[in-house]
């Protein structure tokens, strides 16, 4: 009798610790995996970062919230969303080597 081997059980939908999708040259993580890798980062902090880099965005006082430039930061697949991490920290040196100058 020959033994066969099966596929190793898919993660459920919406898994945190689902791996990121695979892109050549991405480093994607989920935000709960990036706030983990780097503690300086709060979850809700991460997401007011993502909520405030794509314009037509209101406080509370209908007042437009300034875009902050990390849309290039983020990826969307389907509802999930992922924090490009090289990307993010190229953004974040960016801007603190304009504010320096």
């Amino acid at each position: 009798m020959q033994a066969t081997t099966h596929p190793a059980p898919a993660a459920p939908l919406g898994a945190v610790n689902s791996p990121a999708p695979s892109q050549p040259g991405r480093n994607l993580k989920t935000f709960p995996q990036f706030c983990r890798d780097n503690p300086a980062f709060t979850e809700g902090g991460l997401r007011w970062v993502r909520f405030c880099s794509t314009p037509g965005r209101f406080d509370s006082e209908s007042k437009p919230i300034t875009i902050n430039g990390f849309a290039d930061a983020f990826v969307n697949v389907g509802r999930r969303v992922y924090v490009d991490e090289d990307r993010f920290f190229e953004i974040l040196r960016a801007q603190n080597q304009r504010a320096a100058a």
